[in-house]
């Protein structure tokens, strides 16, 4: 049974992932104004769009220079005043330049925030619920994308240049910013810093046993030795060592499966693609896109259930094969409606429910898995290094997808688009039929996560 005092910690992390699909979220309700607002091609709409996943992915894969220093705490807690900066400089933005700013600014949020909830979720949580309370943060990125979503669709019955600006993340990611503050540190991380005392406090709260909770933080003594080396020093170890290897090749190819699906593609560009399919109407295609997003959110609560049930294996090929054949559909549709010449009133709700379906299949498994599975397979004198280099290709590889759909689209077709992203879905479906190791309730320290 998950005490209080876990869920109340966990809660207030997985307000990041709230931020992070709120982030998400409001560019794809409101770039369907924005564009027309400030005139943007669609070099500036894929760089706007883009801007914030290229400055996650410097500041995911530069955090892990300075975390193991400050603090997963504190790292939280900086993720939020540059949440709260950004949403400010964004609704105030009187130029397209100004709205690059903000929207970097949210990146460096982002990449800090999709890294450290996680992490600073596994190091707190029990054994036994560490998997549906990892799938928590997940779980509050899809409700802040339907908030968003929600959001913009409201906004579309004010005037264009108003609706967008009212920069609402500010007010969440103040609360946290307050409500962290009060928060303990991760025991793990403390227990580096040689605060054994004040670790085993936390973990007694954790565990609501002393018993259990001096075992645990036995454990973290064994291991806080082999922290104390620099970033390239460690990441030079997990290279050299042959499970820590194995084990980032597989969580980068996690990431690159999450991202190569086209899942920012519906996240970031979901009420273009609708447009496109048909549905001419801005104010039909962002109620379209909430639709998507309340699907989304009830997903997530499915992978919330059943991680701790199934097992991560499984339902990441599960996942898998069910968006290879969600993508077989989208090319099938878009085919017809090239030969239809677009017709609104069948196309558009086709294309509706297959992405419904597609984040049906994302959300419960591979969704949260690339995230669950990296914040638990690494041991811990190499989880930040290991963690931060996966996430940061995580949004290298996001960058690359979201900066370059709309130009692929338009050299080789939507239907196309999606057919690429099927067979590189395909390939990665068997890669992880191969080759990915079982995780649930190992010990994050437990080596034979890394064998086979």
């Amino acid at each position: 049974m998950i005490n209080y005092f876990t869920v109340k910690l966990c809660s207030l992390t997985a307000m990041t992932g709230f931020l992070f699909g709120y982030d998400t979220g409001i560019i794809s309700g409101s770039m369907i104004f924005i564009k027309d607002e400030m005139e943007l091609s669609t070099f500036w709409i894929e760089l706007i769009v883009s801007c914030t996943v290229g400055f996650a992915w410097l500041s995911a894969w530069s955090s892990a220079f300075i975390s193991d220093k400050i603090g997963r705490k504190s790292m939280i807690i900086l993720t939020s005043i540059l949440f709260m900066i950004a949403s400010l400089v964004m609704g105030l933005a009187p130029d397209k330049n100004i709205l690059l700013l903000g929207r970097a600014i949210a990146g460096c949020a982002v990449g800090l925030g999709s890294i450290y909830a996680p992490i600073y979720i596994a190091e707190l949580a029990p054994k036994k619920h560490r998997g549906s309370l990892v799938t928590f943060n997940s779980a509050f990125i899809t409700f802040g994308l339907f908030a968003s979503t929600l959001l913009a669709s409201f906004f579309s019955y004010l005037p264009s240049h108003i609706g967008w600006r009212l920069g609402f993340a500010s007010l969440p990611s103040f609360l946290q910013m307050v409500g962290f503050y009060f928060m303990p540190e991760s025991p793990r991380w403390l227990c580096i810093l040689g605060k054994y005392d004040e670790a085993l406090e936390i973990m007694i709260k954790i565990y609501g046993d002393i018993d259990i909770a001096k075992e645990n933080v036995k454990v973290e003594t064994t291991i806080t030795k082999q922290l104390n080396e620099s970033y390239f020093v460690k990441l030079k170890k997990v290279f050299n060592n042959k499970e820590t290897r194995y084990a980032l090749i597989i969580g980068c190819s996690l990431h690159m499966a999450q991202q190569w699906c086209g899942i920012n593609t519906i996240m970031y560009y979901g009420a273009i693609i609708i447009q496109m399919s048909g549905v001419l109407s801005k104010r039909i295609s962002i109620w379209f896109t909430v639709v998507v997003a309340v699907t989304n959110a009830l997903t997530s609560l499915i992978g919330l259930f059943i991680i701790d049930k199934v097992t991560r294996r499984k339902l990441t090929l599960i996942s898998m094969v069910g968006i290879v054949i969600c993508l077989a559909l989208m090319g099938i549709i878009f085919t017809k409606i090239q030969k239809t010449e677009y017709c609104p009133n069948e196309n558009g709700y086709l294309v509706l429910i297959v992405l419904c379906l597609f984040l049906f299949c994302f959300e419960f498994g591979i969704g949260p898995m690339a995230w669950g599975i990296n914040s638990e397979i690494y041991p811990m004198w190499a989880r930040s290094v290991s963690v931060s280099f996966a996430a940061s290709f995580n949004w290298l590889n996001n960058m690359i997808v979201s900066f370059t759909f709309l130009t692929i689209s338009e050299y080789i077709s939507m239907q196309n688009t999606f057919y690429l992203y099927m067979l590189i879905s395909t390939f990665f479906t068997f890669i992880f039929y191969f080759y990915l190791p079982e995780t649930k309730h190992k010990s994050m320290e437990d080596s034979l996560i890394f064998r086979h």
